[in-house]
């Protein structure tokens, strides 16, 4: 048994160790230079370049430890997986185009400047001959990918179809055990996207589990499943309720999405609307964060800048009875009625690089 286990344990660092050195060749290659230029950088863990972060070593430590020293503990485990995703990767490939081949190589092995790789980008939609109500393309890391978090930061792609006023969307777990799919109709309210949930079912090992369909709540499959379930995140009646809301109209509240639907659609936002609407949202954001720090102020809170954004937190002091009744001030009403919550502000310097370059301009360096 101990020599099984031994060699499983082994064989799984041997592939962790190859999966290791392909990560560090993709990280330093003429490609990765290249799609660094355009903003699209290689992320380890998903095996792919679906990140908009440049590298940070930090995570790519956390990285190293997973695939040398996690990994292997699960002997045979990993190693069934590890097979199982090259399976699952070479089963769903499908037949490259000359023409994408041969971006792919200019890519691949020529120092491109920005102007080029985007001139390529173009030349790829010109030479496929798409059409201009289809287009597959992939968002920033948000709130998207919240719900897929516990798999590990896994590429999600939105692909929009203007015909049927809906999008798609699609998620992987690192190790393609598990794909994640949902379906979507669209509408704007004004500037507002709302959205409500046609299908969604997630595959594991090439079987389809159903939740939604056709826009309803399949009940009774999600009831069943759940009796099998010995680990369950949430309850089946939480789970049931979040779908019958997700099936109704609702505004869809992340800025990635929002912008990225409304640059799609050229022919109901021109470019002055869009850059209207994106610069109104900079501006409330903004206004937002001077409510906040003048409500903290105003309670004797203390207000604590960290990496991504400011969070308010309650002194030691602090009486417990009163904290109920402080904290319902930092709705989206108290702060100045703007529309913009609470937990923007915990992300604040994140969100405002994102609407920043979706300006393109810069935060202005400080002397």
């Amino acid at each position: 048994m101990d020599s099984t286990y031994e060699s499983g344990v082994f064989i799984a660092f041997l592939i962790g160790l190859v999966k290791v050195a392909i990560s560090i060749n993709h990280l330093f290659s003429q490609r990765a230079r290249n799609l660094a230029k355009v903003g699209i950088y290689y992320r380890a863990i998903a095996g792919a370049y679906t990140s908009t972060t440049p590298f940070d070593p930090i995570r790519f430590c956390f990285y190293l430890g997973y695939m040398l020293v996690v990994t292997p503990i699960f002997s045979w485990l990993s190693v069934g997986a590890s097979i199982w995703g090259l399976i699952a990767f070479h089963t769903r490939r499908s037949a490259v185009p000359e023409k994408v081949k041969e971006v792919q190589y200019k890519i691949a092995s020529l120092d491109l400047t920005e102007l080029e790789m985007k001139a390529l980008q173009k030349q790829l939609i010109d030479d496929l001959q798409l059409p201009p109500s289809r287009f597959i393309d992939e968002v920033p890391r948000s709130e998207l990918e919240q719900e897929f978090t516990m798999f590990g930061e896994a590429g999600l792609t939105v692909e929009f179809d203007r015909t049927l006023s809906e999008f798609r969307m699609r998620s992987h777990s690192p190790d393609y055990l598990f794909l994640f799919h949902s379906r979507y109709k669209y509408r704007f309210a004004g500037n507002r996207l709302e959205v409500r949930l046609l299908d969604d079912w997630i595959e594991e090992y090439g079987q389809p589990e159903w939740r939604v369909k056709d826009g309803v709540v399949l009940e009774l499959e999600c009831r069943e499943r759940n009796t099998k379930i010995e680990f369950k995140i949430a309850s089946v009646e939480e789970e049931l309720r979040s779908y019958a809301l997700s099936v109704l109209w609702h505004e869809w509240k992340g800025f990635e999405l929002r912008f990225f639907a409304m640059s799609k659609c050229p022919d109901l936002f021109d470019r002055n609307e869009f850059r209207g609407a994106v610069r109104q949202e900079l501006q409330n954001m903004r206004l937002g964060l001077v409510v906040l720090k003048k409500l903290a102020a105003t309670h004797a809170l203390d207000l604590v800048e960290t990496n991504d954004g400011f969070e308010v937190q309650f002194p030691l002091s602090f009486p417990e009875a009163d904290r109920e009744k402080i904290s319902a001030l930092f709705s989206s009403e108290a702060l100045g009625g703007l529309g913009v919550e609470y937990r923007l502000m915990t992300k604040f310097k994140k969100e405002e690089q994102l609407l920043l370059r979706l300006l393109e301009e810069e935060l202005p360096v400080k002397a």
